[in-house]
């Protein structure tokens, strides 16, 4: 998403808005009776310009007082799309070819659509709105489209929701036009002719849709041609006419896109799936040698990670930085968490304790963030009449060791792992921090054969390697446990375990080979 800086940029380069007061044609609640959805269209009507003055090169080579212009390719023509607000004022306007626009103004700077970054771009504000309904559409062009009668009530009413959508999207960078009616396919129509409203019933929907103009409906153009013959010039005009003349001239189609206009048919959208990866990517203005100098892009790229992770209730346990160099050079800086987190403190810390330890091998012009390793979010635990005290204690040891990782290194920390194996000098190993799952050598071993008495205890401490002892320097409790097991890998042991007592009063662990049943061994201690 954009920075503040070209969010004030883009903003500054689009056109001024031309929309209507926002008017309503019913209460601000829907009735409660009313069993028609509510449909929030967000238009915009100059993507393609605001999402090329995004662009960081913008801020370098377009200045505010710059005319700017995006252009189409119409059956091999070039045509003006959208232009600036200083370009619109020396005569630049949709349609024009560019060869009159730049004869209007020998200074203006034409750039070509880039629609494949218009489609990332409503991504990224789809993914940004899950926030106000789980419900909404990218299915017509330039357009969010939100189920939004479930949300009001939340919200606070239709009207703090449409300014609290339009602020957002104004901070972005992007001036959307908002219309709400109970057809999604009439709030995009109304959307994009400037038509700026709200409208809750269906008589009201009508009345409004009666003044556009048939060229609004994408119907097709010999359909469109047939009509303007006719002398139909707006839906008003179709609305007058028997339904069944209608659809015996002109087609079944014609009759259905008006069904779905007027919300008499329902009209099943493809909805928006939010993807499950975060992938953001944010260019430096210059080539870049010290971390410290593009910090803010890391900053706002973990800020927009974390919106991400909070809106959808879920946390990460690992995220990669990647820096791209010049020749097409890259680096990966990979950030592992020992407990899924979505707080943004914790993360910059982590990130800054890496960078200071971390030499990038040339100077970086772009910063990209991707995390794959989305979990849902599991908030604490707490005791009922001590809320605080477990949660803080063990949340800063969760810190800490983060921070330790973060500032060693990967694989400075290891804890103990449980292997599935009943040997002892086997049954146990050291893990890499945060990967202390129960170790599976071979899914398909035998069950180990042992007579353990549930209450014969084991130590913590074993011995590298098992020692020679003398029984007579021992007194052994009679209680005791055969391990046999390994004779699949080669490396079998038949043991007879016993806890002793030596003449220090220290409790040991030893055992004797059943080949061998008169050498005893030493092999762990008790604390």
């Amino acid at each position: 998403m954009a920075t503040p800086r070209q969010a004030q940029l883009a903003l500054t380069l689009a056109p001024p808005p031309t929309l209507p007061a926002a008017t309503s044609s019913s209460s601000e609640q829907p009735p409660a009776e009313s069993k028609q959805p509510l449909w929030l269209c967000i238009y915009f009507p100059h993507l393609s310009l605001e999402v090329i003055a995004q662009n960081p090169d913008a801020q370098s080579v377009h200045n505010l007082q710059k005319p700017l212009a995006v252009t189409e390719e119409v059956r091999g023509h070039s045509h003006i799309l959208t232009a600036s607000r200083t370009a619109r004022q020396a005569g630049v306007v949709a349609g024009l070819s560019s060869s009159a626009a730049l004869a209007l103004c020998p200074e203006l700077t034409l750039c070509p659509r880039q629609i494949n970054a218009e489609q990332r771009v409503l991504g990224q504000l789809a993914q940004w709105s899950y926030q106000f309904t789980p419900k909404l559409s990218l299915e017509f062009p330039q357009a969010l489209l939100l189920e939004v009668k479930s949300s009001l009530l939340l919200f606070g009413g239709l009207n703090n929701l449409s300014q609290r959508i339009r602020e957002g999207c104004q901070q972005q960078g992007y001036r959307p036009c908002l219309t709400v009616t109970p057809s999604p396919r009439a709030s995009w129509l109304l959307a994009r002719a400037g038509i700026n409203v709200q409208i809750n019933q269906i008589d009201a929907l009508r009345s409004t849709l009666g003044q556009l103009p048939l060229a609004n409906l994408d119907l097709a153009p010999r359909t469109l041609q047939r009509l303007h013959k006719t002398g139909l010039n707006n839906l008003r005009d179709l609305w007058r006419l028997p339904r069944a003349d209608l659809g015996r001239r002109y087609g079944l189609e014609l009759l259905k896109t008006l069904d779905q206009i007027s919300a008499d048919q329902s009209h099943l959208l493809a909805t928006f799936e939010q993807p499950l990866i975060f992938n953001a990517e944010q260019e430096l203005p210059i080539a870049m040698e010290n971390w410290s100098q593009f910090w803010p892009a890391i900053q706002h790229l973990l800020k927009t990670l974390t919106d991400f992770l909070q809106r959808r209730n879920v946390a990460t346990a690992y995220f990669e930085l990647s820096f791209f160099h010049a020749n097409n050079a890259r680096s990966e800086l990979c950030i592992g968490l020992r407990k899924p987190s979505q707080n943004l403190d914790h993360l910059c810390l982590l990130v800054r304790e890496r960078l200071n330890h971390y030499s990038l091998p040339a100077s970086v012009i772009a910063v990209k963030l991707t995390t794959k390793s989305i979990q849902p979010y599991q908030a604490e635990e707490r005791h009922l009449f001590q809320p605080h005290s477990y949660h803080q204690n063990d949340e800063s040891w969760q810190n800490l060791l983060d921070q330790l990782q973060a500032r060693l290194g990967p694989g400075s920390i290891q804890t103990l792992a449980l292997n599935d194996d009943h040997r002892p000098e086997r049954c146990q190993s050291f893990a890499l921090y945060g990967t202390t799952e129960p170790k599976v050598k071979n899914p398909a071993q035998p069950p180990t054969q042992s007579f353990a008495h549930p209450t014969n205890p084991r130590p913590y401490w074993l011995l590298p390697q098992p020692k020679p002892l003398r029984i007579t320097d021992y007194q052994i409790q009679p209680q005791g446990e055969r391990i046999e097991s390994g004779w699949w890998d080669q490396q079998p042991i038949r043991r007879d375990y016993h806890v002793a007592t030596d003449h220090h009063g220290s409790r040991c662990w030893i055992f004797r080979e059943l080949q061998q049943p008169e050498r005893w061994y030493l092999h762990g201690l008790f604390g």
